[in-house]
């Protein structure tokens, strides 16, 4: 009887392992997917029980596309789905319908929200929102959805994010607010769709509409960050006198 109970456990162990494996497999290849932007895998996958919120280990064809010394080696595919793909993302919506978290992070603190509001993907940002992403929610190093949201200059997804509560005077570790993000990062490159031509006067036009959305909303124009410096100083010094005039009539001070 002992014989026979652990040949049953040894065979029981060895379904388990191999269940693991078909697992981890899976979970790599929806991530591969995630990334990839292969919607009919994704579903598929999704269909055959791999859960929604896994975050695996990521192969070394997919590092190539994701891991730096500053990200995370398995970030949720929750946070792919929100970085890669299209900005429509169906994917991201495949996730959430099949209970992924929104406020999933990697290990910079990077949410979904985070990542679609920096590529300025709004409709990505709606179905985030819909299920109680947390706007003001910070990553590692402070920073929230409306600051990386400025680097791109899309007013929707900021006009959006404040709608939704986003607090246009937060700051960041440094004590950077959202309009120090606005006259920084906005630097007449967002990031374009693959093909996409750039337009630096329209892109500049953008860049003052911006920084002026900002001010109507509240934002501190006198706000100092931690070095001491106003959004005024920064943008003497970065040389954007356009944008140092509109402070200036806002009530900056010099």
């Amino acid at each position: 009887m002992k014989i026979i109970a652990i040949g049953c456990m040894a065979g029981a162990l060895a379904l388990s392992s191999a269940a693991l494996a078909d697992r981890t497999a899976d979970e790599h290849a929806l991530a591969h997917a995630v990334i990839q932007n292969q919607v009919a895998v994704v579903q598929t996958l999704l269909g055959r029980g791999v859960s929604a919120k896994a975050a695996p280990a990521l192969g070394k064809e997919d590092q190539w596309f994701v891991q730096n010394p500053e990200q995370d080696p398995a970030p949720p595919l929750i946070v792919l789905a929100a970085s890669f793909g299209a900005p429509d993302s169906p994917i991201l919506k495949m996730l959430l319908s099949k209970g992924a978290n929104p406020n999933a992070a990697d290990r910079q603190g990077n949410t979904p929200l985070m990542k679609a509001a920096e590529l300025g993907w709004t409709p990505s940002i709606d179905p985030l929102l819909d299920k109680a992403a947390k706007v003001n929610a910070k990553r590692r190093d402070g920073a929230t959805a409306l600051m990386l949201a400025q680097g791109n200059l899309n007013l929707g997804a900021v006009a959006r994010l404040i709608d939704k509560g986003a607090d246009v005077n937060a700051r960041d570790a440094s004590g950077l607010t959202p309009l120090h993000y606005a006259i920084q990062r906005a630097q007449h490159n967002p990031i374009h769709l693959y093909g996409q031509k750039d337009r630096p006067d329209e892109d500049a036009a953008r860049y003052l509409e911006l920084i002026q959305f900002l001010i109507d909303k509240g934002a501190n124009v006198n706000a100092r960050d931690a070095q001491g410096d106003t959004p005024l100083q920064l943008a003497l010094r970065l040389h954007r006198t356009d944008a140092a005039n509109l402070l200036r009539k806002a009530g900056a001070h010099e």
